[in-house]
């Protein structure tokens, strides 16, 4: 068996257990027992990181050495899962899930989870995007067991912006991260040879841009396009470093930007995992200018 614990992982209904399957390998989730749980839940919501769940699967005889420990390829195999499993717990929680350290009875014990892996992160109100546990494992197991969406969509990187964007300490610190993704994003249909951006730009009598890129990908995967607000704010803010506030004087013009660009994040990632159900609606404009 390998087993470890993990922070700050919430499912929906906070089950005593669930199963989800990743790329072959059953894996059991149990709810710590302890009996101040529900304080510690509290206190996560409240930005505090603390283990939460148990997250072990069972080790095929074919994969353990004479000496009982498990081939180092199927090793890498489990930590290549658990990262990816993490990461997409991590966002529909709203919450930092990492491995903290391996279970009692683990063939391998782990002391440190690694660089790859997110970092402990103090996320005040989490806002999942799923309330209902049955998406919640379709999620993560569509996630885990898309390798396209790794090679050609960089969603890990996504997902580790994504992540550092929800902690961030400023609202220009928190767009920057988020427009990062959209860069990513962009970049990605660019050097893709997608036509669609191109076909965009040709629809503006103009040659491909930046908002091109995004406008073409959401043209691929079926979403609604961001508004061009969205860019030109991110544009001001990478090349001044900050907002522009003659053209967006209060805060909530801002904020409903931000929200906007979380928003078609959400339904980008998604539609590009091919999730069938949708995100909740979360970050709202009016909690971002709280």
């Amino acid at each position: 068996m390998q087993g470890f614990y993990l922070t700050n992982l919430l499912p929906p209904g906070m089950p005593d257990e669930f199963s989800i399957t990743t790329n072959g390998i059953l894996w059991d989730l149990e709810k710590i027992q302890r009996p101040d749980i529900n304080n510690v839940i509290d206190k996560i919501k409240n930005g505090a990181c603390a283990n939460t769940y148990s997250m072990s699967t069972y080790i095929p005889n074919n994969q353990l050495r004479k000496s009982g420990l498990i081939e180092s390829s199927y090793f890498d195999k489990i930590m290549d899962n658990v990262l990816k499993a993490c990461l997409a717990f991590s966002f529909i929680n709203g919450t930092s899930v990492r491995p903290t350290s391996s279970t009692t009875y683990s063939k391998v014990s782990l002391f440190q989870p690694g660089e790859a892996f997110p970092r402990d992160h103090s996320i005040y109100s989490p806002e999942p995007c799923l309330n209902i546990l049955g998406d919640y494992i379709d999620f993560v197991e569509l996630f885990c067991n898309n390798n396209t969406i790794f090679s050609t969509e960089k969603m890990l990187l996504i997902m580790h912006y994504y992540l550092d964007s929800i902690s961030a300490w400023s609202l220009e610190n928190q767009y920057t991260l988020l427009t990062t993704i959209l860069q990513i994003i962009g970049d990605t249909e660019k050097t893709s040879g997608r036509p669609f951006a191109s076909f965009h730009a040709s629809q503006r009598g103009s040659r491909v841009g930046f908002y091109d890129y995004l406008a073409g990908a959401a043209d691929r995967v079926g979403i609604q396009k961001l508004t061009f607000d969205a860019v030109k704010l991110r544009n001001k803010l990478i090349h001044e470093g900050m907002f522009d506030k003659s053209v967006y004087p209060s805060k909530k013009n801002i904020t409903d930007l931000i929200s906007e660009s979380f928003s078609w994040i959400d339904l980008y990632i998604f539609k590009t995992i091919g999730v069938q159900c949708q995100p909740n609606p979360r970050h709202a404009s009016k909690k971002l200018e709280n």
